[in-house]
């Protein structure tokens, strides 16, 4: 990513970077609130792999003077980054609201798993075993 010198290039390539990881910042926030959590193991993967384009954007353009002393441009990018940040911490609330829901869950397996142990048993997991009677007895 930005490999190009054209100026104007390089400007819809770096917003282009900024919106392609607020896309999957939003869209990872809206998987917590619902509590989808079965592809929570490859979310870093999927944000490094959006974030790394962007951060070597914005490398290459702050070195750029054509580019620096463009304030439109700049106001752009900084929104961006105010909403990554925003963004960043909803998916933290989100992420905190689904930790305490496990947390509840886990209470209330532990909760049961007393109470059945109250009820006599000495293992969930096993059943009773079968008594054989010998013809001989």
């Amino acid at each position: 990513m930005v490999a190009t010198t054209d100026v104007g290039t390089m400007k819809r390539e770096v917003l282009a970077a900024l919106d392609a990881f607020l896309a999957v910042q939003q869209e990872q926030r809206e998987e917590l609130e619902a509590g989808r959590l079965q592809l929570l193991a490859g979310w870093d993967a999927q944000l490094q792999g959006v974030f790394g384009p962007a951060q070597r954007s914005l490398a290459v353009l702050s070195t750029n003077a054509d580019l620096l002393a463009d304030r439109g441009f700049w106001r752009q990018v900084e929104e961006r980054m105010a909403s990554i940040r925003t963004g960043g911490a909803a998916v933290l609330r989100a992420a905190a609201g689904q930790r305490a829901e496990v947390g509840r869950q886990m209470d209330a397996i532990r909760r049961g798993r007393k109470a059945v142990q109250g009820y006599g048993a000495k293992n969930v997991t096993t059943a009773p075993k079968p008594r054989f009677l010998s013809s001989r007895t």
